[in-house]
């Protein structure tokens, strides 16, 4: 674990002496892999001149999971799965700066989501040892243990106020509870409570004003049916809108401008090889689904006209995307995946 302190403050330091000081509002990102993987920051996804890259070396025991940036500022989550664990760490994509979000680096810690702000970040930490829900600063590290249950297995931040809201379970069979409260986890009330299915997969539409999240069945079977449901965030006016795929854990995205819903369906919902890339219209409740079988789930651009995605080919990543507005599905990019955007101003 140690080894990849190293090898990412390698990677930063090589990042940053190819990013130009004066940055866009928002860069384009996405990994390549292959012979030499690496973070690749573009100006546009057209662009085929990279704006700054480096190599990304995957530290001993481990693997690379996500990079999750945040949804301001120059920070994103750098999320590993390794041999003891998950293990989150910070890049800055502004200095040579990695931070481990433990005094021990060894600890296990799974990313959550991030503050609106991006300076801090919300993980499960010791999840095999004492799990515990906390909140940590990305810059001073300071960790505060939240008074969540340990049972919590999703967590999703409100734009609009800062909010939580988290899912918790206490074992197959024991069904599923959404509970909200302040960024800090007080005052904590219960906003729906199921005790047949299992809630997850939350998301708070950009406005914070509704929440869209999957719900599956109870029990162990391994790539489960289900079903997209949308309410308002107090938890009222809760609908069903179209069943889903649940056993692959992609989370449905809102569009940036809270019209649209990208998720993964299925075309038969028993079948669960027959997944999908779909689109709801909240407007009129019109489905399309692409004949599109993500590896992850769907990012939108900024300005709603795209979605991109990763796809698999002869055993390697590819990454595309979908033009809205006339259909059009392109490849961008071979053994490339995770794209997003930093929203650096």
């Amino acid at each position: 674990m140690r080894h990849s302190l190293l090898t990412i403050n390698y990677l930063l330091i090589l990042l940053a002496s190819c990013v130009p000081t004066s940055s866009p509002a928002a860069l384009f990102f996405y990994i390549r892999q292959g012979a030499a993987p690496a973070l690749v920051l573009l100006q546009s996804p057209d662009s085929r001149q990279p704006f700054g890259q480096a190599p990304l070396t995957s530290p001993p025991g481990c693997s690379f999971w996500s990079l999750t940036p945040a949804p301001l500022g120059p920070l994103a989550a750098l999320e590993w799965q390794c041999d003891t664990g998950s293990l989150t760490q910070v890049v800055n994509i502004d200095s040579p700066k990695i931070s481990f979000l433990s005094d021990d680096p060894s600890l296990d810690s799974h990313f959550l989501a991030w503050s609106p702000d991006g300076k801090s970040l919300y993980l499960k930490v010791g999840a095999f040892s004492n799990p515990q829900i906390v909140r940590v600063e990305a810059e001073s590290r300071r960790m505060v243990v939240l008074s969540l249950s340990p049972n919590t297995y999703n967590l999703t931040v409100s734009p609009a106020d800062g909010s939580l809201l988290w899912a918790l379970t206490g074992g197959i069979g024991s069904g599923s509870q959404l509970w909200v409260s302040d960024a800090d986890g007080a005052t904590p009330r219960m906003l729906l409570s199921d005790s047949a299915t299992i809630l997850g997969l939350m998301r708070y539409s950009p406005d914070g004003k509704h929440i869209a999240a999957i719900r599956l069945p109870d029990d162990s079977s391994s790539l489960p049916p289900g079903e997209l449901w949308v309410a308002d965030s107090d938890g009222k006016n809760v609908h069903l809108t179209a069943s889903a795929d649940a056993g692959r854990g992609m989370f449905p995205v809102w569009s940036p401008d809270g019209e649209k819903i990208a998720y993964i369906g299925r075309t038969s919902p028993n079948d669960p090889s027959s997944i999908n890339l779909s689109i709801l219209t909240l407007s009129d409740f019109q489905l399309s689904t692409l004949d599109i079988q993500p590896l992850s789930s769907p990012v939108w651009s900024p300005d709603n006209s795209r979605l991109y995605f990763t796809l698999a080919s002869d055993g390697k990543m590819e990454l595309w995307f979908y033009e809205i507005s006339t259909g059009k599905t392109q490849k961008l990019f071979d053994d490339a995946c995770c794209a997003g955007w930093m929203k650096n101003k």
